[in-house]
């Protein structure tokens, strides 16, 4: 039995995307503005993690996916203060 469209569109919406779409997505935010700061990529991501999340699950998995950035070496706080830091791209020596 062939699933309706709409049943098709949500279970894609509802499987997400892997890290990596998601990892692009911030890197691709930071590098056009400069910085990020979470509340900004909570907004990028709000209707690209999966509908079943919770908002607590979302938040996990958001602090998952900029420790996994940060520990790749790719971006780095702008600040210690973790309430007032920004993402930012980390500068590639030599």
């Amino acid at each position: 039995m062939a699933k309706s469209d709409d049943e098709k569109a949500n279970y894609i919406k509802n499987k997400g995307f892997d890290n990596k779409y998601y990892q692009d997505l911030i890197l691709d935010f930071i590098q056009q503005f400069g910085k990020a700061n979470k509340q900004q990529i909570r907004v990028l991501l709000a209707d690209k993690l999966p509908g079943t999340m919770t908002e607590e699950q979302k938040e996990r998995k958001i602090l998952y996916l900029l420790t996994q950035l940060k520990n790749k070496g790719e971006i780095v706080r702008d600040a210690d203060s973790r309430k007032m830091t920004n993402w930012i791209i980390r500068e590639k020596n030599g």
